[in-house]
């Protein structure tokens, strides 16, 4: 009966295309052909047909020069080849070609929807920070033409990069900025597909009882779509699926199974006459999660082994099979089955490092392309201006801050495998400096991204405007360079820490006089800053010891001179070298890297020569004040 009702209900769908496609036909040229081929592919944009509707609504709307209706059209197109065509460039060239035609047609809507699925084919491909990139530049036009639906799909856009990454406190903070401000105008649609990636974001963190009021806020919307359109309720037929799912998931985890029940019933209906392969396992994760609540862990099991064997036949995302995994090893577990459990828990740990490096795999071999593309543009300028070393430093740049990613993660690894064999305290402190991590990396990554984009924008400029001047360009040059400088400090001192705290330094150890090192800093710091006034004195003329010379000595260096952000310095220092005991004792006082702006350059700074002074500290005690 089930397959039987699923049938007549595609067959009811089709009938009710076909006889649209029919009254359409007959129809002369005119407005009323195009609002019944309208009407046409509003019902059968989801039929692998259904693109030859939209070509017919658009060569109608060409043919009556009506801009607004040939925006529509190509939206439809749009969305079809990204649902059915796995290339990339058709995508890209019926999107680009809509957005011509919805920017002269003022039609900001349409504008921002094909663009919304321009950049969601890049998110499918796995092209997650070039998406990134566009997702930016279409949330700065939105904003700039206060385009509230814009705006949202750019959340959206984002939140589903963060996602696909694994940065779940980013796509979570994008998602609430989603949620205020896709009320703040009518588009349904817009508000359905928010809260749709809401519901699948908790669902990810498995936080189902964050979804209670998500649900409300999803019946109502769906209700108001299907009143103004009736016969989106073909459309619809799937979203409603995933909907009802989620209902099931909630409802289970609250414990009110008459209520699940209600939805797993609504939701059979659905299930029966889907059209979108990739939902049909949910439907059994559903099934299978509310059994295991209710204790039914036998007919649990065999829904779980349904859902997997449908997941591996229609080729689900990695993150759908993930979780009928969970769920089969909660069920083992709940059967006291701890061996196949543990087994289960393995696997999805193994899965999840496999993730997690692929990924970073991915955004690698992504970010050195665009880094190729960079340098090509600049080899383009070293012909005309002599700029060629800029794209180096890009690319150089990019491999840099890829390599701290890297050696990041690689320590957050090993860090959290320790901390597995320590107390809850230990734990609970162990998190805590990470969270501090965290924080560091991602404001020095700010740090880094911002000159590192303003080197990118300058040589842009040198290279597509032929109209500026040989001082504009000497000028642009020069501000480069400085750029460039600050980015080589930044990312060197990134790696040095980064090193420092890894254990990883490579050592130039050898056999140095300290005091006459500590001479040389303080000729090189008056000429710095010859405003400056820097006395020396030492009671102990020579003092000999193994160490890394030039490390210690930018050490010194920075606390005589600051750091390459400080503009000016004319204070008063002073440095006194004696001995205490067998250690050597310097005391600075006045240091210039006090008294600048502590910002994170600076920390990081202090950070590097307080790891660097470790080393020594059996011969070697520096007080800086």
């Amino acid at each position: 009966m089930c397959v039987l009702g699923r049938v007549d209900g595609q067959e009811a769908e089709k009938a009710k295309v076909d006889s649209l496609r029919r009254e359409a036909t007959k129809l002369p040229h005119g407005i009323k052909r195009l609002e019944k081929l309208s009407e046409l592919v509003t019902v059968s944009q989801l039929m692998p047909d259904g693109v030859n509707d939209a070509y017919l609504l658009l060569e109608e709307a060409e043919r009556l020069n009506i801009d607004t209706t040939q925006a529509n059209a190509l939206a439809f197109i749009v969305n079809h080849h990204y649902m059915y065509d796995e290339s990339l460039d058709s995508v890209e060239y019926w999107a680009r070609r809509g957005m011509k035609v919805a920017r002269k047609a003022k039609s900001w809507r349409m504008y921002f929807e094909m663009q919304y699925t321009m950049i969601n084919s890049l998110v499918f491909s796995r092209r997650y920070e070039y998406a990134l990139d566009q997702a930016d530049m279409m949330l700065a036009e939105a904003e700039k033409l206060k385009d509230y639906s814009g705006i949202t799909k750019a959340y959206v856009i984002m939140a589903q990069i963060y996602i696909g990454t694994y940065r779940w406190h980013e796509a979570d903070d994008v998602l609430k900025k989603a949620m205020k401000t896709m009320y703040k105008n009518d588009d349904l649609q817009m508000q359905f597909t928010v809260l749709m990636h809401s519901l699948d974001y908790n669902i990810f963190v498995q936080r189902f009882d964050r979804m209670g009021q998500t649900l409300k806020e999803i019946d109502i919307v769906m209700d108001k779509m299907l009143l103004l359109a009736p016969g989106m309720d073909i459309t619809l037929n799937d979203h409603r699926l995933f909907v009802e799912y989620c209902h099931i998931l909630y409802w289970s985890y609250v414990g009110d199974f008459d209520k699940a029940a209600k939805h797993e019933a609504k939701g059979k209906v659905f299930y029966d006459r889907l059209t979108y392969p990739p939902y049909k396992p949910l439907y059994l994760y559903a099934l299978c999660y509310n059994r295991t609540c209710r204790g039914m862990l036998d007919e649990a099991i065999l829904l779980n082994d349904k859902a997997m064997k449908v997941g591996e036949k229609i080729n689900v995302r990695m993150s759908n099979l993930l979780t009928c995994l969970i769920m089969r090893a909660d069920i083992f577990y709940r059967q006291k089955k701890y061996g196949q459990a543990l087994e289960i828990y393995r696997q999805i740990r193994h899965a999840n490092d496999s993730i997690s490096k692929l990924i970073s795999n991915e955004q690698t071999e992504e970010l050195q392309n665009m880094g190729k593309v960079n340098s090509l543009k600049a080899e383009e300028e070293l012909l005309r201006g002599r700029m060629g070393f800029v794209g180096m430093v890009i690319v150089l740049l990019v491999v840099a801050i890829l390599i701290v990613i890297m050696q990041r993660l690689m320590a957050t690894y090993v860090r959290l495998k320790k901390t597995e064999r320590k107390t809850a305290d230990a734990l609970a402190e162990a998190e805590e400096h990470n969270r501090q991590k965290e924080n560091f990396f991602n404001t020095m990554s700010l740090a880094i991204r911002n000159p590192l984009k303003e080197v990118m924008t300058m040589t842009k400029s040198l290279v597509d405007d032929d109209n500026m001047t040989v001082e504009q360009r000497s000028q642009t040059a020069e501000a480069i360079n400085h750029h460039t400088e600050r980015l080589m400090f930044l990312v060197t001192g990134v790696l040095d820490l980064s090193r420092l705290e890894s254990g990883m330094t490579k050592w130039q150890i050898s056999n140095h006089d300290f005091v006459a090192l500590c001479s040389d800093s303080v000729a090189k710091a008056r000429l710095r800053w010859p405003e400056a006034q820097y006395s020396y004195s030492m009671e102990v003329s020579s003092f000999c010891f193994d160490f890394d010379g030039p490390r210690l000595e930018k050490v010194i260096d920075s606390m005589l001179t600051g750091t390459i952000d400080l503009p000016y310095f004319n204070g008063n220092v002073s440095m006194k070298v004696f001995q205490e005991g067998k250690r050597l004792k310097v005391e600075i006082k006045g240091s210039p890297l006090l008294l600048q702006r502590q910002d994170e350059s600076t920390l990081m700074r202090h950070d590097i020569n307080r790891l660097t002074l470790e080393t020594v500290k059996d011969l070697l005690i520096v007080v800086v004040e």
